[in-house]
């Protein structure tokens, strides 16, 4: 599994750990299976769901199928829920000790994503999942041949935004103010 901590749903996160996961990997699956959060998936709809042009563009570069799971379908989506509880069974009070034994009250981003990086490498990955009976790294080898392969650069970034024109004729983005 690949993980990392964010603060935020935002969509330049969501894409860029995207793109950080596939580089992990060192590919690209065929589809990925996405919960219904705005930065993918606009409208969630058990028919035809509206997926952010954004993430849409950010599929076509690397060529995989968006696949949004069903809404108020939790077991749609996989072991990602279950993922979540071992995180915060297992990962969290190792970290919050660790970062007692710093003496740090306020850790970093940085500092939860070391961690998460070395105990992903040293226990997540390599522990004995029961049910399967292999590592998560043992399962990896026999599925990795099936990823395709990574494009030569990443995306552009894309923001779609829907703006309206004021009586003044201008458009506000992000703060700034634009002549339409």
């Amino acid at each position: 599994a690949y993980r990392t901590a964010l603060f935020s749903q935002h969509q330049d996160l969501f894409f860029r750990a995207h793109m950080e996961a596939f580089e992990y990997f060192g590919g690209v699956p065929e589809k990925i299976v996405i919960d219904n959060l705005k930065a993918g998936v606009i409208k969630a709809s058990l028919h035809e769901p509206l997926v952010n042009r954004a993430y849409r563009r950010i599929a076509e570069h690397y060529g995989f199928l968006i696949s949004p799971c069903l809404p108020q379908k939790p077991e749609h989506k996989g072991g990602v829920e279950n993922d979540m509880r071992y995180l915060k069974s297992s990962f969290l009070p190792l970290f919050h000790e660790a970062m007692k034994t710093r003496g740090m009250n306020r850790p970093t981003l940085e500092d939860m994503n070391s961690h998460l990086a070395t105990w992903c490498r040293t226990m997540a990955n390599t522990r004995t999942i029961s049910g399967v009976g292999e590592s998560p790294t043992a399962l990896f080898e026999t599925e990795k041949g099936h990823l395709r392969g990574l494009p030569p650069t990443r995306p552009e970034a894309w923001i779609f935004k829907m703006c309206r024109v004021g009586s003044d004729f201008r458009v506000q983005f992000e703060k700034a103010f634009y002549s339409a």
